[in-house]
């Protein structure tokens, strides 16, 4: 994490913010209200490591990537019908370098398997760009998916759930509150299937993965339910107060999450309906009301 000193908070006019690259956002160290959720990292791409390149020079060529069929490593032949100098090339010319184009694009997905890594590779980019997910976590759920299909077959398994199991497992490693749900609504694929294709997963690389924290998913859920910072820092009031008495433990962490939610906004007088709070959650309305009523009753 990277504090920045730039935006200021609408909620409490701090300008003492915290940059997370991982997340890609920017959040108000005061009270904890994302400011910005699609930051882009600005830092060099490319970095030299010998005494005789200028040090300004980020390198030729893109990066090495495991989102991208062939790795980045091969070559694509200009789109532009002009020679070095800038001199357009005559009609001869043209039709040479359209075939050679054409010829060049087969070679690199010659095979079945290349051309069913591309198209699944390709997808696993759209569902990341819907979250606007950091680069680290695309390439580990490339670097997932890749190890998947090399260690087991897919026959008979879906190749969309197992790339959204793969997207979810990797937002899990680095600690992006994502849910189920979320994964689900950017998949098209049932909550059932990527929560069994997760196990699948899990059982075959053996994730290190920390349980994740209901205090993940305050910042987010109020900014979605249009809630301030009050309600925010009531919520994990609610939710220390609530550990204390190990009311959360062995307990689904997005419905705790969302209990302090509804508990905090009734105190704050922001109140939201349950029905609100589970849609933006992911979770059902019953779930919320029982972990709901054992905080409530401490």
């Amino acid at each position: 994490m990277i504090i920045a000193e730039t935006l200021l908070c609408p909620e409490c006019n701090s300008t003492k913010n915290i940059t997370d690259y991982v997340r890609a956002e920017v959040f108000c160290d005061n009270c904890g209200l994302v400011l910005d959720e699609s930051i882009i990292e600005n830092k060099p791409k490319r970095q030299s490591f010998t005494s005789n390149i200028n040090e300004n020079n980020n390198g030729i060529g893109s990066p090495m990537t495991l989102t991208l069929h062939d790795k980045g490593l091969s070559t694509n032949i200009g789109r532009y019908n002009k020679d070095h100098y800038g001199n357009s090339l005559n009609s001869k010319k043209k039709n040479k370098f359209y075939r050679l184009r054409r010829l060049d694009s087969k070679t690199k997905l010659a095979s079945n398997k290349d051309k069913y890594l591309f198209n699944a590779l390709l997808k696993l980019d759209q569902m990341s760009s819907s979250w606007d997910l950091p680069k680290n976590v695309r390439e580990n759920a490339a670097y997932i998916y890749r190890k998947t299909i090399k260690m087991s077959s897919l026959k008979g398994r879906s190749s969309i759930g197992i790339l959204a199991a793969s997207v979810y497992a990797s937002c899990k490693i680095y600690n992006i509150p994502r849910t189920l749900h979320e994964v689900s609504n950017v998949s098209n694929v049932p909550e059932k299937n990527i929560g069994r294709y997760y196990k699948f997963l899990n059982k075959l690389i053996k994730f290190r993965i920390h349980p994740p924290s209901p205090y993940n998913y305050l910042n987010r859920f109020c900014n979605d339910l249009d809630l301030g910072c009050d309600v925010v820092l009531k919520s994990k009031e609610i939710l220390r107060e609530a550990d204390e008495k190990d009311l959360t433990q062995g307990r689904n962490p997005i419905i705790c999450a969302a209990a302090s939610i509804y508990l905090a906004s009734i105190v704050c007088k922001s109140r939201r309906t349950q029905k609100e709070i589970a849609e933006i959650a992911g979770i059902t309305e019953l779930g919320l009301r029982n972990v709901y009523k054992k905080i409530a009753i401490y």
